[in-house]
């Protein structure tokens, strides 16, 4: 065999190596964080379908207070619970057509719109010891805290969203109490919202006729110490500023007694 065979021969032996670094990233440049799934952090109730084993939306090892995460299905137990990084807070006023009419999310209204100031309280046709925002087409407004948190689970953070509304406005203004009178240390000066870590668990509460349902409980950690974690909380901070981020019909929340 001659030399120029013998590296003929060699050449088709070699294994291609594709090197994906030297293409990092091409490809997702339009691709925002509004163009990609959302996670959202829920709580499961004991009505919710992820507990009932003949629902499609069955999981197993769903329980009553367990913490699901939509976009991986994650399912944690609620007393283990997840750590979270607030990263920003809005109020929004979820406008929502009745479920007796097919239900389905119609807009999401800031607190200064017109339409809040249009909306009447009104008896819940569902239960009438309760009441609720009625706007004048009839529709539902409910007022609903929304964090935009880095969440630890499946042992990494990821930008998620953490809803809060009826009952669990209790969570949600502790959590905005625990993390805007935390101050640097040495000085008079408050912390940013995303230098502490949270544990977010869940708790069986009760409403005052004694019905029992899943709610969640926060508790101050730490602060941050990862100079990485704590980039990475800064960077979700300021996209998610002008970021609108919906909603999403929570499944659990018509079993959530709200009184």
């Amino acid at each position: 065999m001659t030399k120029a065979n013998a590296l003929e021969e060699t050449k088709k032996n070699e294994i291609a190596v594709i090197n994906f670094e030297e293409d990092a990233g091409l490809g997702h440049e339009n691709v925002s964080l509004a163009d990609r799934q959302m996670p959202y952090i829920n709580l499961l109730q004991a009505l919710s379908p992820m507990l009932d084993e003949d629902d499609p939306s069955h999981i197993e090892g769903a329980k009553e207070g367990s913490i699901f995460i939509t976009d991986s299905k994650t399912i944690v137990d609620g007393k283990e619970g997840i750590k979270i990084i607030p990263c920003r807070y809005k109020r929004h006023f979820c406008e929502w057509i009745p479920r007796e009419q097919g239900g389905g999310l119609v807009a999401m209204h800031s607190p200064e719109s017109p339409l809040i100031a249009k909306a009447h309280k009104v008896k819940d046709p569902a239960n009438p010891k309760k009441t609720i925002l009625q706007t004048p087409d009839g529709n539902t407004l409910v007022e609903t805290a929304q964090f935009f948190v880095l969440a630890f689970y499946n042992n990494e953070w990821h930008w998620a969203v953490l809803n809060m509304s009826g009952t669990k406005w209790s969570a949600a203004r502790e959590l905005n109490t625990l993390s805007t009178t935390r101050k640097i240390p040495g000085t008079d000066k408050l912390l940013p919202t995303f230098a502490g870590v949270y544990n977010l668990t869940s708790f069986k509460d009760q409403n005052k006729t004694g019905q029992k349902y899943a709610n969640f409980k926060v508790a101050f950690d730490k602060l941050v110490d990862d100079p990485v974690v704590y980039a990475l909380a800064k960077e979700y901070y300021n996209i998610s500023k002008n970021l609108t981020v919906l909603a999403a019909e929570d499944a659990t929340e018509s079993q959530e007694v709200n009184y």
